[in-house]
């Protein structure tokens, strides 16, 4: 989560222009609403009897991360005038009442919930670009658009080694092995095609479309060398790699591409 979180967010704010006092205060207030948002989850889902978990440290790390939150946002608001940062808020607690409703229904844990999660936390590409250049653009739908397709396929990828996880058997044939990960080949096939044809309409470049293929050809392979034993570990230090490449090349793509 950490990863999907900053890694887009360091896209947008460097593309956006660079590191200063406003993408500072962004940070802050970012950092606190994702350290604020579980415990105000967990408190929903008491107030709605979905969850018995503490009340008490619940209230505690919401109200603790509260005001690290509000005010800095407060301040890029008013003071330095970004009140586009008013719709992300709105899409941002939009998407925590949809979120509450998916663990309502306990959807929330699931592929599908967690690929609704992760389309939340990409939102932090275009909100750090919008504020470092304090306009609405083309390119902020770019960003997110990207990380959206790239951070999904982390999402598919380990569920396919959690299925093969929950299994009995510690080998599987190559008919159980496509079985398992269908919905990871099926992904991965899909944004290759997306990517490709993105890319011969100079819709991306090459280094955007060169960022894509470590993850898409780790996935697809890892597919046909499935088994049940899982490095979770080290898994995410894989992801994490494939992640910052992508961000570097896309950051050098855009960043060139940019009117001086």
């Amino acid at each position: 989560s950490w990863a999907i979180l900053l890694i887009p967010f360091l896209m947008g704010a460097k593309i956006g222009g660079g590191f200063d006092i406003k993408i500072v205060l962004f940070l802050v207030s970012v950092l606190s609403i994702f350290l604020a948002y579980q415990p105000a989850l967990m408190l929903a889902k008491l107030r709605l009897k979905i969850s018995s978990e503490n009340v008490k440290d619940a209230l505690k790390s919401f109200l603790v991360f509260l005001p690290f939150a509000v005010l800095p946002s407060l301040v890029l608001i008013f003071y330095f005038k970004l009140y586009g940062l008013l719709l992300f808020g709105l899409i941002g607690l939009i998407a925590f009442f949809l979120q509450l409703y998916l663990a309502k229904l306990n959807l929330d844990k699931t592929q599908g919930g967690q690929l609704f999660a992760m389309s939340v936390l990409v939102m932090t590409a275009p909100s750090a670009y919008y504020v470092g250049i304090g306009r609405f653009d083309l390119i902020m739908l770019q960003l997110y658009f990207l990380n959206l397709i790239f951070f999904g396929s982390g999402i598919v990828y380990v569920r396919m080694k959690i299925s093969a996880l929950a299994t009995k058997k510690e080998k599987f044939t190559l008919s159980e092995k496509l079985f398992i990960g269908r919905y990871n080949i099926a992904y991965h096939v899909a944004i290759l095609i997306l990517i490709s044809a993105l890319f011969a309409f100079n819709s991306v470049g090459l280094l955007t479309f060169l960022g894509f293929l470590p993850v898409i050809i780790h996935s697809i392979m890892g597919t046909f060398m499935l088994e049940r034993k899982v490095k979770f570990k080290k898994l995410g230090w894989i992801e994490t790699v494939y992640s910052i490449l992508f961000a570097i090349m896309v950051i050098i793509e855009f960043s060139r591409n940019l009117p001086k």
